[in-house]
């Protein structure tokens, strides 16, 4: 039998660990695309480059009780935060018309636009990316290793509270956010189920 875990410690550990998760999934991006520059024929290149700003945003965009807020991002890096989270919303999870970046102190570029290029008479149609530089990648990295090892730490915190000498058993289970009192992890559904491809095909079809 597990410890009853506070309410508030339950979603302080959910809240740890979606951000470690969610860091270290933005930094693997960051070396994806270090990794493989640009080209044109790398046709997932775009697409992984919009996911980028919404996985780094996304511990910050849950519910109030389980977010990460601004007080968490390290010193020095909260314009650069701000930036990361401007291209969430207004590009990569929404489009604004009038979302624009500065191409001088007078002169501005949108970032939500449909364009064409054509070719002997053969027009082809796309979408604004904001592709970052080498600099600004490295700058994302740095700040998701400092994000991640913050809430590592936090995490590690709460799990050593209440599980510090405790065998976990062998399965899947879920971090308990319920508002009944109850332990840090309990059973996950898909122990009811048959076999883990079950358990997928029932997200599926219930959109859970």
């Amino acid at each position: 039998m597990f410890m009853i875990a506070k309410y508030e410690d339950r979603l302080a550990f959910f809240k740890y660990k979606s951000g470690t998760i969610h860091f270290d999934m933005a930094l693997d991006l960051c070396e994806y695309f270090q990794q493989n520059p640009y080209n044109v024929k790398n046709k997932i290149y775009d697409p992984l480059l919009i996911s980028l700003y919404t996985i780094y945003a996304k511990p910050f965009k849950q519910k109030k009780e389980i977010r990460l807020e601004e007080k968490n991002i390290p010193e020095g890096y909260l314009e650069f935060h701000k930036r990361l989270i401007a291209l969430r919303d207004k590009f990569s999870a929404h489009s604004d018309i009038d979302f624009e970046i500065p191409l001088t102190k007078s002169e501005f570029i949108s970032m939500n636009e449909v364009t064409t290029f054509t070719t002997n008479g053969v027009s082809t149609f796309g979408i604004s990316i904001f592709k970052p530089n080498a600099v600004f990648l490295d700058t994302i990295k740095e700040l998701c290793t400092k994000l991640k090892i913050s809430c590592e730490k936090e995490a590690l915190t709460l799990w050593k509270k209440y599980y510090s000498g405790v065998k976990v058993p062998d399965g899947i289970m879920n971090v308990n956010i319920s508002k009944l009192d109850g332990p840090l992890l309990v059973d996950h559904p898909s122990t009811s189920l048959k076999s883990a491809a079950t358990f997928y095909s029932e997200i599926q079809t219930k959109k859970i």
